[in-house]
């Protein structure tokens, strides 16, 4: 079990240093609103960052085609694990 722990720790370090070095400002702030297990919708994300849908949408798709989150069908975006 302590070798899961261990391996899972690693993992989250790695994609933490991963996700520092080669994301923007920008898309680390829209990123960070995002859970793993809880879809949040584009128009949530500009209500909360007070910014227009298209900046929210662009920055999404960044995230999205860097694999760092995933659209859920009708649910919004969750990242991806």
């Amino acid at each position: 079990m302590s070798l899961g722990i261990t391996y899972k720790e690693e993992e989250k370090e790695k994609f933490q240093t991963k996700t520092a070095e080669h994301i923007s400002a920008e898309e680390k702030e829209v990123y960070d609103l995002i859970e793993a297990d809880t879809p949040v919708q584009a128009e949530a994300l500009c209500r909360k960052l007070h910014k227009e849908i298209q900046e929210v949408q662009y920055i999404l798709s960044l995230l999205e085609l860097s694999g760092y989150i995933v659209k859920v069908p009708q649910a919004g975006y969750i990242r991806e694990s």
